[in-house]
């Protein structure tokens, strides 16, 4: 006899946890025990099926009343509480097995909210039948119970069919984030122009949107005219298969589903050593792990990879390898359901 699984997702916004729902909802091998309660409304409109709830009350306490009628008109047995506020929800949710899926670093947080945040977390954990994280390291950030943890690597799809689609002469180096100022695109933007400013042979593409937005496309319009700003792009995939290298330069990530994302479409990487990066990306393998706003090993990494078009050739390969070998979405959702019918 199937569980009835529930996905709970408070953000308000989509982003990569919500992306994530959206794309295991497809994999799944038994979608009609599958149940997905959401914030954000877009998230919901992409849904398929009827086993879906929006949450439109913005009161906590009303937030807990909807998901346990859900719970309880539905028969759902296991609940799977995607990233952190819905983790806090667990002591009240009323039913017997809940998955605490944690998204995110406790680095993300800042000044005392990283200490209280922390405990918090840990706390509402004891109420949690399983706790899955998305890389080895992350396991540190447990205090108790630590025989609870599962890790589960994120994975993502494999590229649609873009065989038509002609790549430019030019070496693209892509960057996909959020424009804030903890992503480090603005750092990112420095260096390349230090390192190619005024050589028309290099561009660098970058794909997001944030409150760095506009100060980022002032600087960059007193720049050299090889960089390019997109703002926020619905199509990232076109822009994958029209980049030569990836770049993700934060300060902290978890496990980035965009670097996931280039290595399937077979590019070599440049990201920052934090999080899980290093699970994904090998120094000299498949790309290079650098420092954080060390300008010397971004520097050498760019140079490195745009004037070699054998290496790039080789890195890529072996990008590919590494996700088909390991980050497959097929993959992922398996380990899920079989977390699903371990508790």
């Amino acid at each position: 006899m199937s569980k009835k699984v529930a996905f709970l997702d408070l953000s308000p916004f989509f982003g990569g946890g919500q992306k994530f729902l959206l794309t295991i909802q497809k994999y799944l091998s038994d979608k009609d025990s599958y149940y997905f309660l959401v914030k954000d409304k877009n998230t919901f409109d992409q849904l398929l099926g009827e086993n879906k709830c929006l949450i439109e009350s913005d009161n906590l306490l009303s937030q807990i009343g909807i998901v346990n009628d859900f719970i309880l008109q539905n028969g759902i047995d296991v609940i799977i509480l995607n990233g952190n506020r819905p983790i806090y929800f667990s002591p009240f949710i009323r039913v017997k097995n809940k998955i605490a899926y944690k998204h995110t670093s406790n680095n993300a947080f800042r000044a005392h909210r990283r200490i209280l945040g922390h405990l918090l977390l840990n706390v509402c954990y004891l109420f949690c039948n399983r706790i899955v994280l998305l890389f080895e390291d992350a396991i540190t950030e447990v205090f108790w119970n630590k025989k609870k943890v599962r890790i589960i690597n994120n994975g993502v799809e494999s590229p649609r069919d873009l065989k038509d689609e002609k790549k430019s002469s030019i070496v693209n180096v892509l960057c996909v984030s959020r424009l804030d100022s903890n992503k480090g695109v603005d750092w990112l933007v420095k260096v390349f122009l230090d390192t190619f400013g005024g050589n028309k042979d290099i561009q660098l593409t970058i794909a997001g949107f944030g409150p760095l937005y506009e100060y980022l496309n002032d600087y960059i319009g007193k720049g050299t005219g090889n960089i390019k700003l997109l703002g926020f792009v619905d199509d990232i995939p076109s822009e994958l298969f029209k980049a030569d290298v990836f770049v993700l330069p934060s300060k902290f990530e978890s496990f980035p589903l965009s670097i996931l994302e280039a290595m399937s479409f077979g590019l070599p990487i440049i990201a920052t050593d934090t999080g899980g990066v290093k699970e994904m990306v090998i120094e000299s393998q498949n790309g290079y792990l650098i420092n954080y706003l060390n300008d010397r090993q971004l520097k050498d990494s760019l140079l490195s990879l745009c004037n070699n078009t054998r290496l790039r050739a080789s890195y890529g390969y072996h990008s590919s390898e590494i996700f088909n070998e390991k980050f497959i979405i097929t993959k992922c959702v398996e380990k899920i359901e079989k977390l699903v019918y371990e508790i």
